[in-house]
Formats: C-alpha cells, structure tokens, sequence
C-alpha cells in the first residue's frame, strides 16, 4: 500500500486499517524504510527548522535560536523517536504473554511504527514553538490508534484490551520520559544562542 492511503487509512479508517494490517506479511525493513523513516523526517525537520532558524521566544531576550541547537534538537528528537518505538515495542511483546497472547516482535513493531502515524504527521507543527502543541494533541490520536490495534496485530482479547493498553502505556511514557530528558540534557548543554 502507498504511504498516503495507508495513512489516510489509519487516520479516517482505522478499524479497517488495523484489520488490513494484521493480515499483511510485510518485511519490517520495508515498512521501516518507506513508512517510518520518512515520516519521521517530519518532526526532526521541523525540530531543526524550529531551534536553529526560527528560535523561541525567551523573556526579556526575544526570539532564540543557534544552528547549533537546531542540529543537536533534531538529532534528539530521531533517537528519541526511534528508541520510543523500539521500547515500547519490547513492552508490548514482553507483557502481551501476560494478558494470553503469543509474543510477536514483528507485529508489535508494526503496531507501535502505525500507532506513530498521527505524531509524526503532527510533527509538522513542530516548526513554531507556538504551533507545537498542536502536534502533540494530534500525537494523543496515536493513543487510539494503539488501542484499536491491540486485538487485531497482537490477538488481545476484549477483556483484557483496556488494562493491556494502560499498563503498556504506563510503562512507555515513564521509559520514553527518562530517554528524552536524559537526551535533551546531553545534547542541549554548552550551545551558545544567537538573539
């Protein structure tokens, strides 16, 4: 399927789309490589587009910014994104034996890689410090995305769907805070700004 009418699929459609995803046999390096890594160029552009031309506004100071800072704000985000996905993969299909299902890394990763879809799209929104949050509330869709997923990628069944989802989520946000902070605080220090 091409990337626009799989994400228009997920985005309008996603109860069919998870359906047509469960039955596909896809390698992974195809869905990483023409879906994930060119979506995720979204939000790390505009990252860098965002820190190192536009800048922020800081009290006092005006507008911010450091070509620098765009560089090492961008590199943030990539690993971020992608060491996010890659645990919450490994989340998904450690707990999912716990809730009467068989391991699947293969789904699971597809599951987490197509939950992705509305944040890296929203992404986008990332190139204006005063636009940004409306990336992260169309990210929060991808919540649902992931929820729908469950029963048809990872065989969950209706009883145990709600606390599969919270507990991974739970599990997910703590792990994907500590990488984010932690890569933030490593790439972010020592940057001299322009104002």
């Amino acid at each position: 399927m091409e990337i626009t009418e799989r994400i228009k699929a997920l985005l309008f459609n996603p109860k069919v789309a998870w359906d047509e995803i469960a039955q596909e046999n896809i390698p992974i390096s195809k869905i990483l490589w023409s879906y994930f890594f060119p979506l995720l160029l979204i939000p790390v552009v505009a990252t860098f587009v965002s820190y190192g031309i536009i800048g922020y506004r800081v009290a006092f100071f005006g507008s911010v910014h450091s070509y620098e800072l765009g560089i090492r704000s961008a590199i943030a985000m990539l690993v971020s994104t992608i060491a996010g996905t890659l645990f919450s993969t490994i989340i998904i299909d450690v707990l999912v034996p716990s809730f009467g299902s068989e391991k699947n890394f293969s789904k699971a990763l597809q599951l987490v890689i197509y939950s992705y879809t509305p944040s890296l799209i929203g992404g986008i929104f990332y190139f204006y410090y005063a636009t940004s949050l409306l990336g992260i509330i169309l990210g929060l869709y991808g919540l649902y995305l992931l929820f729908l997923g469950l029963k048809p990628m990872m065989k969950i069944s209706d009883d145990k769907q709600a606390s599969f989802f919270i507990i991974s989520l739970v599990v997910t946000i703590v792990i994907f805070s500590v990488i984010s902070f932690g890569l933030n605080e490593v790439l972010t220090s020592n940057i001299s700004y322009n104002i």
